[in-house]
């Protein structure tokens, strides 16, 4: 029986603990980066930064002190057990063909 993928971390709920962990209400932490509650909550509940600018983004990190980078580096992706990579192709089977000439110029 295969094992199913892992997945990581989505960007709402990473949001949700951070905010938690800094004891903050979805208020506090809309006040502090100057964004609407709603915002937050938006965040919160997606799985992706989509219909979020990057600088409400930011400024929701840098309340949070939490490295941007890192927080949408662990949003969800499929990662394969150990012992289930996929094949790896040759250089050979990924170098497309030459094209063959003819030798004729062509006209201008």
């Amino acid at each position: 029986m295969k094992k199913k993928p892992e997945v990581t971390e989505s960007l709402g709920s990473q949001v949700a603990r951070l905010r938690e962990a800094a004891g903050m209400t979805h208020q506090a932490l809309a006040d502090a980066a100057g964004v609407a509650r709603q915002t937050i909550r938006f965040l919160e509940g997606h799985s992706t930064p989509y219909g979020t600018s990057v600088e409400t983004f930011l400024k929701i990190c840098r309340v949070l002190e939490a490295d941007p980078c890192e927080v949408l580096f662990r949003l969800p992706e499929v990662r394969l057990p150990a012992d289930e990579h996929p094949p790896e192709t040759s250089a050979e089977e990924t170098e497309k063909p030459a094209k063959k000439t003819t030798g004729k110029k062509k006209p201008n």
